[in-house]
């Protein structure tokens, strides 16, 4: 593993490359400013996500835990948020998965709320 610092910093402190969020910020950001040439929008689970590495997690992780048959079923069609939700299951929830595992939610793939931290809790 490389120990030396990553393109990322939590306010003046380097995040190390070993560090587990390194590995989940680099899913779509190539620093904190900016993101990966070909990341869109859809990328993210809300626009707010959208803004820079650490509301990145904090929105994933939000959404996971709160959000998870919605979360599924966007992880279902997009490869880096099928990518953030096995890395919120298995690197920060141990393997644990949340909501109805076989509700099947009916949403639009297309579409992104602005902060996850509103929505109606399933």
């Amino acid at each position: 593993m490389n120990t030396g610092k990553s393109a990322f910093q939590d306010f003046d402190i380097p995040v190390a490359n070993d560090y587990p969020s390194a590995y989940f910020y680099r899913i779509s950001w190539a620093s904190n400013e900016e993101k990966i040439a070909d990341v869109t929008e859809l990328d993210f689970v809300s626009q707010y996500a959208s803004s820079d590495p650490f509301e990145d997690f904090a929105e994933t992780y939000t959404y996971y835990r709160l959000h998870g048959p919605e979360f599924r079923a966007l992880a279902a069609t997009n490869n880096r948020l099928y990518e953030k939700y096995n890395f919120m299951r298995d690197s920060v929830c141990n393997g644990k998965e949340f909501g109805n595992l076989n509700l099947d939610p009916d949403i639009n793939p297309e579409e992104r709320n602005y902060d996850v931290t509103v929505l109606p809790i399933l």
